[in-house]
């Protein structure tokens, strides 16, 4: 058997694992999911107090810390990806996506022996690491959204995932939040899975439990708004 092969049958094996798990748990339009403090950047990478980054840009032929070329990773992040999406309060429409201005970096990831480590931290992971602009569209209007920079990490050249916040006010298209009563709607939550066999992701309104306009700090949650793709919900993140 191919190593090609064992990857793929390797990587739908935990897909189909997760997702009958988050399937079990079930997260539903208007069912709050906790935000807790991140440990981790998207994609389970540590946080720089916890590990030194060092990244070098890379391209052609040259291969990243996890063995894969720029010019794999940028073929990629290159390709137009559109895929049919799901508004969990009801409706379906066509998602777009297109990265630009595309750069590609390979990363060496080393503990940082200053940092006060316990056993919930994560080890320090080499990755490679898409940047690019960002362009995610809806054809019902909803999305129209244009933004200068996202990461995406990658451990191979199959798959790579990132996640991006945009603000209420930044939102160009006419989405409307679900938000009702003592609630403030405050950005998009935006989880993103581009590989080779297309696109997957999922939205979440970030909601705080008090009027816009409350002094008050309150609770924050997220409430699910969308999905596309067979693996929207067991990539990580």
């Amino acid at each position: 058997m191919s190593r090609y092969l064992l990857r793929v049958l390797c990587r739908y094996g935990l897909a189909t694992w997760l997702g009958a798990l988050h399937a079990a748990c079930g997260v539903y339009m208007g069912e709050p999911i906790r935000l807790f403090p991140e440990k981790h950047k998207d994609g389970g990478i540590p946080e720089s107090e916890a590990c030194d980054l060092a990244k070098t840009l890379v391209s052609g032929r040259v291969e990243t810390t996890v063995g894969v070329t720029g010019a794999e990773l940028y073929d990629l992040a290159a390709t137009h990806y559109s895929a049919p999406l799901t508004w969990l309060r009801g409706g379906n429409t066509q998602l777009h996506l297109e990265l630009s201005d595309i750069n590609v970096y390979s990363v060496d990831a080393t503990r940082n022996i200053e940092y006060d480590r316990w056993v919930e931290t994560p080890k320090c992971a080499d990755h490679a690491l898409i940047e690019a602009a960002l362009g995610l569209r809806t054809d019902d209007g909803k999305l129209d959204e244009h933004l200068g920079r996202i990461s995406f990490v990658a451990y191979d050249d199959y798959e790579a995932h990132g996640s991006v916040e945009i603000a209420r006010d930044a939102l160009v298209g006419a989405y409307q939040s679900s938000a009702r009563g003592a609630q403030c709607f405050e950005s998009l939550k935006v989880r993103l899975l581009i590989a080779r066999d297309g696109l997957h992701g999922t939205l979440g309104e970030v909601v705080q439990n008090g009027a816009c306009d409350d002094p008050v700090e309150r609770p924050i949650e997220e409430l699910a708004s969308a999905r596309w793709g067979k693996r929207a919900n067991n990539y990580g993140d």
